[in-house]
């Protein structure tokens, strides 16, 4: 059987198919290392690899797409790319990505087999506080980050991360624009006197209405602050976490914060439904959290680093866990 794989290109500009300046590159090496496992899964059943990075400005080859029994393809998901059988993203964190018919995220078919009962409460709490004292003490995460270090915040504050406003996820899975979302919750920080801190995306350098809007509410509110710093570190700092769907709430709940999200979201079934009108409701969230909540969050997390995604810090266990979907959807 014949395989086609557009795959990621760390060498281009990610919207454009530009080359990048020597000695730029994009994205991190475990995506190297996944394709490696996805591509060593599929040569254990017999396959044949025919790979392609992915280029906007490169059109899928012809006479490969003509051998090609099945294909796959980054990044996308099946509302764009209907020809494609499977799609494969890297997911939250560095080390984690999906393969999937549907797409990613909110996309992945595979989201709604999360089953909270089956899995163990010592073995959930266990593993995200042993991932959280890592992640807390490497500073790690998906974009990168300054050093771990201590940040001068509020005494206790809500820790809002912002979003890219062209991010996929903001654009197909959110009613709610990166600018209503800050200006709702600055104005209603200043009326209910809760102290919110935004934290810029790394890549939000040229939205500059929305550098602006932040500025702005800062100035005007006493309880609105804009922060910079590890996320990590500010995650353990923070009371809660309010986003959109940015993956920083699926952090979060690695260490075990209330997070508040107002998309749709692949871990929002661990988090309170927020609504920009109701925003006190969400405060009660935050301040109240029950411990069934939090381990809910807990479970959560060890479920999809298990069960749902794959990891490239276990390639053993990944390759297996992919050689048997792939069996399984290929009918091999």
């Amino acid at each position: 059987m014949n395989i086609f794989i557009r795959s990621f290109n760390s060498h281009i500009n990610s919207k454009t198919g530009a080359p990048l300046p020597v000695g730029v590159v994009r994205g991190t090496p475990e995506w190297g290392i996944f394709e490696e496992l996805l591509g060593s899964a599929l040569r254990e059943l017999g396959c044949n690899v025919l790979n392609q990075p992915e280029s906007p400005l490169e059109v899928d080859r012809v006479d490969w797409l003509r051998l090609a029994h099945k294909k796959i393809v980054v990044h996308k998901c099946k509302r764009d790319f209907p020809e494609y059988d499977f799609f494969y993203m890297q997911m939250h964190m560095r080390n984690l990505f999906t393969l999937d018919s549907n797409g990613w995220g909110e996309d992945h078919s595979g989201n709604r087999l999360f089953a909270p009962a089956l899995i163990g409460d010592v073995d959930a709490r266990q593993f995200c506080e042993n991932l959280s004292a890592r992640l807390f003490q490497s500073g790690e995460s998906k974009c990168h980050q300054p050093e771990a270090s201590e940040v001068e915040t509020p005494v206790s504050f809500i820790l809002v991360p912002l979003q890219i406003p062209r991010d996929y996820v903001l654009l197909h899975h959110s009613k709610v624009s990166v600018n209503e979302f800050i200006q709702a919750v600055a104005e209603w920080a200043d009326v209910a006197r809760v102290n919110v801190a935004f934290k810029l995306h790394p890549h939000n350098r040229a939205d500059f209405d929305l550098i602006k809007l932040v500025n702005d509410s800062c100035h005007s509110s006493e309880y609105v602050t804009k922060i910079e710093g590890n996320i990590n570190s500010l995650i353990k700092k923070c009371a809660g976490v309010m986003v959109i769907n940015s993956g920083t709430g699926f952090e979060s709940l690695i260490h075990g914060k209330p997070v508040v999200t107002f998309g749709a979201c692949d871990y929002k079934v661990a988090t309170f439904d927020g609504s920009l009108h109701h925003l006190n409701n969400a405060l009660e969230y935050v301040s109240d959290i029950s411990e069934s909540e939090r381990m809910l969050g807990y479970k959560f997390c060890y479920w999809y680093h298990f069960h749902h995604a794959y990891t490239v810090l276990d390639e053993a266990d990944t390759r297996s866990r992919l050689t048997s979907y792939l069996k399984t959807q290929l009918d091999l």
